[in-house]
């Protein structure tokens, strides 16, 4: 349980340095919502981010 927490916050401080790179954030938002595979909920809200993500950058075809 811990090492997921300590997964998540490292995993937020790259969202945080990489905000600027429409690309890493959509891996990173994918490969957290890997991570809550186990909790369907925490899953669909991560790819749901990675749904904004790409409508945000216009990426139509990737958000469907």
């Amino acid at each position: 349980m811990l090492s997921g927490v300590k997964t998540l916050i490292q995993q937020t401080d790259l969202i945080k340095e990489n905000s600027s790179d429409p690309e890493m954030l959509a891996a990173l938002y994918h490969k957290i919502s890997l991570g809550f595979s186990p909790s369907p909920k925490l899953r669909l809200t991560w790819m749901n981010n990675l749904t904004q993500l790409h409508v945000k950058n216009d990426n139509l075809t990737e958000a469907a």
